[in-house]
């Protein structure tokens, strides 16, 4: 599906980050075939506010790939489809514990992973194999199984036109051979939640000062620079080009703070200049990055 408008198409994938926190989180992705949604985590007028922005619509999104089943992955999910009709992508154990109740949804064609094409038909909900691999049109998504304190949550490997894109955000901790998987995509997704020093002296109580720093909780700061650092190490001529330091807590962290510790890494490894940084805001779009 290409918009309508000849000047909106694209020969290039673009990815913008529609929003990007701990109270709501979105990404828009265009590969020139297809338009999709990782993540409605913000109100659907939200998302059709910054679709509208974009030049697009909620009819041109022909996929949503959902992380997990936690509010600020979903919170305009129902609401939005209804409006673009596009096919939703989960997990089974978080579909089952949060989306599954909702009517709507359960009214849904539901089938497991396989080939689903853009446009065939437009209610299907797709139970993903986390670990295993689906195709939507052009698009190869895996799933990758990730450490955190949900139903069932997934990163996603999406590869497309020769591109390929990975999201990685709420995990406690890099599971080994990520490294991997990481090692040669075009874009990084990557969780930067938390600054330690300003999670352990902030507010929170000691019970989820522990849940968040935990193994199934959210990367901070330095574990997102030691991402970096595992990747390079297994590969160094495959770091990749773009990475977008994503889900910051508003209580726990600055993008300063989490720009500094990347940027730091990035010296360290003889990478500056090398690697292009971006910062994912809670309430505000960033600029697309474009992958030629």
């Amino acid at each position: 599906m290409h918009p309508s408008n000849p000047e909106l198409q694209v020969s290039t994938a673009r990815v913008k980050i529609l929003a990007s926190g701990s109270k709501g989180n979105a990404t828009l992705i265009d590969t020139g075939d297809h338009r999709l949604l990782l993540d409605a985590g913000i109100s659907a007028r939200a998302l059709n506010g910054h679709l509208a922005e974009a030049g697009l619509s909620s009819e041109e999104i022909d996929a949503i790939l959902i992380t997990h089943e936690h509010t600020d992955h979903i919170r305009g999910l129902r609401q939005f489809r209804k409006l673009s009709r596009a096919t939703v992508y989960t997990a089974a154990r978080s579909f089952a514990k949060r989306v599954s109740t909702w009517d709507d949804f359960a009214l849904s064609t539901t089938v497991h992973s396989g080939t689903v094409h853009s446009g065939a038909v437009h209610s299907k909900v797709v139970h993903l194999t986390p670990g295993g691999c689906t195709r939507h049109g052009s698009i190869d998504i895996f799933p990758i199984p990730l450490p955190h304190d949900a139903a069932e949550t997934v990163g996603y490997s999406l590869q497309f036109n020769g591109r390929r894109i990975v999201s990685l955000t709420d995990l406690g901790h890099l599971p080994g051979g990520l490294e991997e998987i990481i090692s040669g995509c075009d874009l990084l997704i990557l969780e930067s939640n938390y600054d330690s020093t300003m999670l352990h002296n902030g507010p929170y109580p000691t019970w989820l000062k522990h849940r968040v720093d935990g193994p199934n909780g959210h990367l901070s700061n330095e574990q997102m620079t030691d991402v970096i650092r595992r990747v390079y190490n297994h590969s160094p001529e495959n770091i990749p080009r773009h990475v977008v330091l994503a889900h910051l807590s508003e209580n726990n962290n600055t993008p300063e703070s989490a720009l500094y510790a990347a940027e730091r890494c990035l010296s360290d490894l003889g990478l500056t200049g090398k690697v292009t940084l971006h910062i994912g805001h809670q309430n505000r779009a960033l600029d697309w990055i474009h992958l030629p």
